[in-house]
């Protein structure tokens, strides 16, 4: 009985020995495993991650390391299509694509979504919002093709940056050509007011202290055969009606007669 429980002993030792030799009956453990069966490893060395059944020092491609309870292992990223992540939900490479991290669900995509640019500036391909306030499309920071609905494009000089503005201001119409949403100043010197891009020198407002003329200019003292009148809240230079004499009407041969 005491032998038996010697050799008992002496089993359990050597088993102790050899798992903490990174043995595990019948074989040893593969490189960076401190607990397996045969091949398959359930458990790392520090500075090892286990994925799947096997010990790594690095997570392959949409994996990263995760420790937690004396336990490291490679854990999947969330987003997909991510190649490089630090947490589940934080990607920082796509595998291909661009990474869309302005939405509250961040997303690889080829194609940026609307408000926002390709940028390859940080460290990565990324999805980056476009900088000018109300741009629903942009090639760049500050380079905006297309305005949110009800939002015009206005540059208020030539080497201005676009805006996006609600209204045109005072000097400019709206600019429907061509699919675009634009203000474009009006064609004549000096008018405030001007109704469409195709008549845009037709002009129905004037700067304070001058006079719309025929539609045509803006001018501080209406013309001989002209006259200043309100019209629409603006003041015109109204042409004044020639005023014509009735020419006497010709008398007729009876009533001649009668005078003889």
């Amino acid at each position: 009985m005491k032998a038996t429980t010697a050799a008992i002993t002496v089993v359990l030792l050597c088993f102790a020995i050899a798992r903490a030799s990174g043995y595990f009956m019948p074989s040893r453990c593969p490189y960076g495993c401190s607990s397996c069966s045969y091949s398959r490893c359930f458990r790392c060395s520090s500075g090892f991650f286990l994925h799947k059944t096997a010990c790594l020092s690095q997570c392959p491609s949409g994996y990263f390391g995760l420790s937690a309870y004396g336990i490291s292992i490679c854990a999947e990223c969330r987003v997909s299509g991510c190649r490089t992540c630090t947490t589940r939900d934080n990607c920082l490479e796509c595998s291909s694509g661009y990474l869309d991290t302005t939405s509250s669900s961040p997303m690889c995509s080829y194609t940026c979504p609307k408000g926002t640019y390709k940028s390859s500036t940080f460290g990565g391909k990324r999805c980056i919002a476009c900088s000018t306030p109300n741009c629903a499309q942009c090639y760049s920071s500050t380079s905006c093709s297309e305005c949110k609905p009800a939002f015009y494009k206005y540059y208020p000089s030539v080497l201005a940056e676009v805006q996006c503005v609600s209204e045109c201001p005072v000097g400019y119409t709206v600019d429907f050509s061509y699919g675009s949403r634009s203000c474009t100043k009006c064609g004549v010197e000096g008018c405030t007011r001007c109704y469409s891009s195709s008549a845009r020198d037709k002009c129905f407002g004037c700067e304070p202290g001058k006079f719309v003329l025929e539609q045509t200019s803006c001018v501080s003292r209406c013309p001989e055969g002209y006259e200043e009148k309100p019209l629409s809240g603006e003041m015109y230079c109204s042409k004044i009606p020639t005023t014509t004499i009735p020419t006497p009407a010709a008398p007729s041969s009876a009533t001649t007669e009668e005078q003889a």
